[in-house]
């Protein structure tokens, strides 16, 4: 069972930090198409960090906050710069998507977290 619970805990997180990328490359795909053509909406937007198109652009600070609060508000409600059946509205779909497919992986490392400590606390 202790290898069993290793193996959950290390496939678990490798999963979870592989869909999480994924979610993240989706978004910044996101970022870069609405810097590219809605570049004052990415202004309004407090200019979050999209690709290596908006490095030049950034804030320090600002712009990881800003795309904290972006990732959240577009899941949540489409923006407006963003026409419901584009080609740019998939990197939205995927990026939702991944990031709910992310939790397999960390229930996944949780579970094996669980039947370690149980497998521990068996053993002695």
């Amino acid at each position: 069972m202790l290898v069993l619970s290793l193996i959950m805990m290390f496939a678990g997180f490798g999963f979870y930090v592989v869909a999480l990328n994924f979610s993240i490359t989706a978004f910044r795909r996101l970022v870069d198409y609405q810097y590219q053509n809605h570049k004052d909406k990415w202004e309004a937007d407090g200019r979050p960090r999209g690709g290596k198109i908006t490095h030049k652009e950034l804030s320090f600070f600002g712009s990881d906050f800003a795309s904290s609060l972006c990732s959240i508000s577009w899941a949540v409600r489409r923006p407006d710069w963003l026409s419901a059946g584009s080609f740019v509205e998939k990197f939205r779909i995927d990026m939702i998507r991944w990031f709910f497919i992310s939790f397999i992986g960390f229930f996944i490392f949780a579970g094996g977290m669980v039947v370690f400590g149980l497998t521990l606390k068996s053993i002695g």
